[in-house]
């Protein structure tokens, strides 16, 4: 059988293993939420919504499997960890989707042995899968093993005896364990041993009707399989997506992949985001890996150079143009530089709405009108303020609609120094990224709160009298200029919005002074190396 009992401890089984080290954990309120092709590469407990609990539930998981350790000391070990976490009974919670508050069983004995017996049994059958593949100029077929449970399921007797080519689109889906407790299991035979029980013809299964009932939405699933299990747990994705183009064609399979590399790309999102100093990790462990190519960008002056490199060498897509409207000088400038941040940041800023420019021989800012009305749209027109003459003709051109956020972008020409004019740009387009994206401007909030525990609010006219209003306040800490740490709020509710702004501005702008003073804070600059990296909108 693809799995283990209570009584047999086997060697460690290195693909099974392997297997279950590499799914990604994610969290889920609902079996339904998570599709069969996320259960493949996924580790989810249905309403476990603690990240630190499900990583331990995994750590349980995979000690048991490395261990051979059976039900009873699995049990052992993380029943008294969740119930004092609270995760034991039943408990009232709210449904993250639909805001129902229910009455639902958290963690249970039952349960307990149903994580443990359908983790470790696919993890089993995605190694015994492995070996299959390995083996199968020698073992070309497989023969469907019946249950031994004591109650078997009607709807596997059909494939009991069953024998058929080991590549068979049969094994994409009904590859066993088939179910919630399924004890089915294969065997691998030679050709003879196929020809001498006799080869069967491939089955021709009826799609079953599904209705989710999280989303009302229809799903389809072959004759004989649990819906959650309808996939193979070691062909996984090349299966699926070879199923699906056949059946659904190319446009359907393309859009299966995609979905599944956003699912992935956000688990991985959510495992390095879980606190600052996990992204300060992958920061270090970006810097390390790249840092000939940061010194000697650093040594020739040009340390953004490195960083888009980093960038391009780790996958980040650049070069996206953003929406901008304005006089035409003012347009190129800041739209080419505003390529440098990731394609897929802009592209949401897109979604969102236009960034009006415009030039005046002062200081450089944006202006953010989030969820703008209608009304508002019209008293930008009807005021004709010169300060918001871009926006206006924006408005008056139909660029601007109710619902949009829209960015008024003053753009400083006082600037001698060409490469400063530049990444201010970039900085003050990051206030635009603040508010389209506001859980990328919460990283860099709990950062900034995490290094200013305890500092003294400071007025930044004192610190550095003549330069700033008296009423910009700032929390200096360490940071690499008191500018970094500005608030635009009070002690309750700060609101540190020059952060992200002053980081990204150092990294990608090009002026050298600014690379060298964040560069100096080796925490800070790994941090943002990581964001800028690894961190994509969804």
């Amino acid at each position: 059988m693809a799995g283990i009992t209570e009584k047999h401890k086997p060697l460690i089984n290195r693909e099974a293993l392997k297997h279950l080290k590499g799914k990604r954990s994610h969290i889920s309120f609902a079996w339904q939420d998570t599709a069969s092709y996320e259960h493949a590469v996924s580790f989810t407990v249905a309403k476990m919504m603690d990240e630190d609990m499900l990583a331990e539930t995994r750590a349980a998981m995979t000690d048991a499997l490395a261990n051979g350790t059976d039900f009873a000391t699995f049990q052992k070990r993380l029943k008294p960890y969740l119930m004092a976490r609270g995760w034991w009974g039943q408990a009232v919670m709210g449904d993250p989707d639909t805001g129902e508050i229910q009455k639902v069983q958290l963690g249970s004995t039952r349960r307990l042995r149903t994580i443990y017996h359908t983790n470790l049994h696919t993890a089993y059958a995605a190694g015994q899968w492995e070996r299959i593949q390995r083996n199968k100029k020698l073992f070309p077929y497989l023969k469907y093993i019946p249950s031994d449970a004591a109650e078997p399921r009607e709807s596997h007797k059909p494939f009991y005896g069953m024998v058929l080519p080991v590549d068979d689109p049969f094994w994409s889906t009904h590859f066993p364990p088939n179910g919630w407790g399924c004890k089915c299991n294969v065997r691998a035979l030679t050709r003879e041993q196929a020809e001498k029980t006799g080869i069967s013809k491939s089955p021709v299964l009826k799609d079953v009707e599904h209705i989710n009932t999280r989303t009302g939405e229809v799903e389809y699933y072959p004759e004989g399989v649990n819906p959650s299990f309808a996939h193979n747990p070691g062909d996984r994705l090349e299966a699926l997506l070879q199923m699906a183009q056949e059946k659904h064609g190319d446009a359907f399979a393309r859009g299966l992949l995609d979905d599944l590399e956003r699912l992935q790309a956000h688990m991985s999102t959510q495992r390095i985001f879980k606190d600052s100093a996990s992204i300060i990790a992958e920061g270090e462990r970006l810097y390390e890996k790249y840092q000939d190519i940061i010194a000697a960008a650093i040594q020739r002056g040009a340390g953004h150079e490195a960083i888009a490199e980093i960038m391009q060498r780790e996958g980040v897509v650049t070069g996206e143009a953003a929406r901008v409207v304005g006089a035409k000088a003012d347009v190129d400038e800041v739209i080419e530089i505003l390529r440098r941040y990731p394609a897929d940041w802009v592209q949401k800023s897109n979604e969102a709405g236009v960034t009006a420019v415009q030039s005046m021989n002062n200081r450089a800012f944006a202006r953010i009108y989030p969820n703008i009305s209608a009304a508002r749209i019209q008293k930008i027109i009807d005021d004709d303020l010169m300060i918001e003459k871009a926006l206006k003709q924006a408005a008056i051109s139909k660029q601007i609609k109710p619902g949009d956020t829209a960015t008024l972008l003053m753009r400083n020409i006082g600037h001698r120094d060409v490469a400063t004019r530049l990444s201010t740009h970039l900085h003050e387009f990051g206030h635009r990224l603040q508010a389209v994206m506001p859980e990328l401007d919460a990283l860099f909030a709990r950062y900034w709160e995490l290094r200013t525990k305890g500092e003294p609010m400071e007025k930044l006219a004192e610190i550095l009298p003549g330069r700033f209003r008296a009423d910009e306040l700032t929390k200096k800490d360490a940071f690499p200029h008191p500018y970094w740490g500005k608030i635009y709020g009070d002690e309750d509710d700060p609101q540190p919005k020059e952060m992200l702004t002053m980081s990204f501005q150092a990294l990608l702008g090009g002026d050298r002074e600014l690379f060298d003073l964040l560069h100096s804070d080796e925490a800070l600059f790994r941090f943002t190396l990581a964001v800028l990296t690894r961190w994509r909108a969804i």
